[in-house]
């Protein structure tokens, strides 16, 4: 899936913005049955190529064979990456996406994930 920006690093927080919205549509796209049932942006803490780190928190459910699959799902809009953390049900993922942005991050550092690796970068 092409980024429309590559796989380098934002110059703005709007690059990083856009950069995050062409990978989150291919993910939706690909994974049609997935419905956002909340999403939300997030001020992180620090920053990322000296830009404020920014996230994308959203709740999911996707319908399988087996029953309702829920997700909560963080995108690392600053450093290109996102996290899934699977849930038992609806409340378990809405107290996760309500939690203050700090905790939240923690909630899915040891989650299933991907982080793009950037090309080198020229002066």
């Amino acid at each position: 899936m092409a980024e429309p920006s590559g796989t380098a690093a934002a110059h703005s927080s709007d690059d990083a913005m856009r950069r995050w919205l062409g990978l989150a549509v291919g993910y939706h796209s690909a994974r049609y049955l997935d419905q956002i049932v909340a999403f939300k942006t997030v001020a992180g803490p620090g920053g990322v190529d000296g830009l404020p780190a920014l996230y994308v928190w959203e709740v999911a459910h996707c319908r399988e064979p087996d029953g309702m699959r829920w997700a909560f799902i963080v995108w690392d809009v600053s450093g290109g990456g996102v996290r899934f953390r699977d849930c038992a049900d609806r409340d378990e993922a809405m107290a996760l996406y309500a939690l203050p942005t700090e905790r939240g991050i923690a909630a899915v550092q040891g989650c299933p994930g991907v982080y793009l690796r950037r090309s080198a970068q020229t002066a």
